[in-house]
């Protein structure tokens, strides 16, 4: 064991407490448990002697407090201690790290000021701090010093005001998170000229403002969240369409009005996943047809006369499957509604009514070589009519469909 230079046991399924005097060893220079949610245990007291280059704990039950001695650990390059169970404040001794190009320390119980030695890993690269319970005073002054960064985390930090004019000069940022903050004012028009960015989240805060149309310089942009902000205007379509890398993105939750215009399959980004919910559509997205990837849509609540009721949804559903059946031939949607048909959504007599303001949710889901499971017509279906709603789309009946597709 001595002369161990390296042990990797991710995803091991290890249990009970890890033995210190591993962390010890003479020679140990990488060590990554991660992904052992039942395994436990405290960081000893490191030595200057120590050789280690990556330390990998994340999402193990490891837990206690970091001690300042880590800062003895002159040669670490890697420090990945996300999503455990550690407490207690940040030793400034961390800023002796000179090395350290990943340091992960988020979703964990740490509190109080990050310290201002922080500004010293020039060499960082990776940076994630979010969902603990840090003040955040220092860190905006630390950002603007960490010039290498490409990756930033910060959700749920509490970050107040606007957004942070320290990341300005980052043009490196592939991905950055900034979700579930308390940030007011307009999205920046500096931060599109982060042109690297593959990830960019700002969802989940109080932003105001009209989306700037030069977010399609974003070119190698694959996810984007602007979900559930204050965000006004009209917005085309178009300008998310000109993302070719483009495979989910979120706008949900504003009071954005979205412009959709007829499309043509020639450039178009492969979406995965979309939500438009309360974007005040005024019809079905045309570039849907094309999306033969698609498996997850929030459409939010169509205009009150796109389904009037029962039968005219058979009728109207035409016209929306067709766009659905140049993404699969295996659609189920053509016979969901005569094999099981849904019971009555009226609480009046008659039975062909819908009430009015129906929230819409078209669900895609990958089903072998289909994609379609059905509408999910808001809370009133898959609440009063809960198991209609299991037979018809639950695990069990979507297994004996593939079964069925493969016979």
């Amino acid at each position: 064991m001595s002369s161990l230079t390296t042990l990797r046991l991710r995803d091991c399924r290890l249990y009970g407490k890890f033995p210190t005097s591993i962390f010890r060893l003479p020679n140990l220079q990488f060590l990554n448990v991660e992904d052992n949610e039942n395994l436990t245990g405290c960081l000893p007291e490191f030595h200057r002697t120590s050789p280690l280059k990556a330390l990998e704990i994340a999402r193990t039950n490891f837990f206690g407090i970091l001690p300042d001695s880590i800062g003895n650990l002159e040669s670490l390059s890697i420090l990945a201690l996300n999503e455990c169970n550690f407490s207690g404040m940040l030793p400034a001794s961390l800023g002796n790290l000179a090395q350290l190009t990943i340091l992960h320390l988020g979703t964990n119980h740490f509190w109080g000021k990050i310290p201002s030695s922080l500004s010293n890993l020039t060499q960082l690269t990776h940076l994630r701090l979010g969902n603990n319970n840090f003040d955040v005073g220092a860190l905006l002054l630390i950002l603007g010093k960490l010039s290498k960064l490409s990756v930033i985390d910060l959700e749920g930090m509490k970050i107040h005001g606007d957004i942070p004019q320290s990341l300005a000069n980052m043009t490196q940022l592939t991905y950055l998170s900034l979700r579930s903050n308390e940030l007011l004012g307009q999205i920046p028009s500096w931060l599109m000229n982060a042109t690297q960015l593959i990830a960019l989240d700002l969802s989940h805060n109080q932003l105001q403002g009209m989306i700037p149309s030069s977010i399609s310089q974003l070119e190698h942009l694959e996810s984007l969240d602007f979900a559930d902000n204050n965000l006004i205007g009209k917005v085309k379509i178009d300008i998310f369409l000109k993302l070719l890398n483009l495979n989910a993105f979120y706008l949900s939750g504003n009071k954005l009005t979205v412009l959709s215009k007829n499309s043509t399959n020639t450039t178009l980004p492969k979406i995965i996943s979309l939500g438009l919910a309360s974007c005040n559509l005024r019809e079905f997205p045309d570039f849907l047809r094309f999306q033969d990837e698609l498996r997850i849509v929030f459409l939010g609540n169509l205009p009150s006369d796109y389904f009037h009721n029962w039968n005219a949804m058979k009728m109207a559903k035409t016209e929306i499957w067709t766009y659905m059946q140049e993404a699969s031939e295996s659609l189920i949607a053509g016979t969901w509604t005569s094999s099981l048909p849904p019971p009555s959504l009226s609480f009046q007599s008659d039975d062909s009514k819908f009430p009015s303001g129906v929230d819409w949710i078209v669900i895609f889901m990958g089903l072998g070589s289909g994609l379609i499971v059905g509408l999910v017509i808001g809370q009133a279906l898959t609440t009063r009519y809960h198991e209609w709603f299991v037979m018809t789309f639950g695990k069990g009946n979507q297994t004996q469909r593939r079964k069925g597709r493969r016979n």
